[in-house]
């Protein structure tokens, strides 16, 4: 093979290494209780279609709890009554509003979500006005 030729072969066979490489690659959370059915989001708007930051999959809890958090660890926000996810009104969830009820702006924050007492799921959500 002249060197060309050898370029374009290492590149090919890089290119379907690593394409087959993400192709074959699977992920799995045994961690989760209730088999994937929870869905977090990574974002919401409370101007826009997302009025709330609502998790899907909670209802089949027996209890629930969501905490927001700024990044200097100050709870912003705080329920154990989460109800069914509904679309008129919030019921429980996040509104992108703080316990005095002031609206916050625009940015990074912080949940934890904690099912049934023991299981426990931390992130961040972007609140987008």
């Amino acid at each position: 093979m002249n060197k060309k030729k050898s370029y374009y072969f290492i590149l090919i066979v890089a290119f379907i290494f690593l394409f087959k490489g993400n192709m074959s690659c699977t992920v799995e959370n045994n961690d989760n209780p209730f088999d994937d059915e929870i869905i977090i989001p990574t974002g919401f708007s409370p101007n826009g279609v997302n009025k709330c930051f609502k998790i899907l999959g909670v209802d089949k809890a027996e209890k629930a709890e969501l905490i927001i958090l700024d990044r200097y660890n100050n709870i912003l926000f705080e329920s154990s009554s989460i109800e069914k996810n509904s679309p008129d009104n919030c019921n429980g969830w996040w509104d992108g509003r703080n316990l005095s009820g002031k609206e916050l702006p625009s940015g990074n924050y912080f949940y934890q979500l904690t099912i049934n007492g023991d299981k426990v799921y931390n992130g961040y959500v972007v609140l987008k006005r």
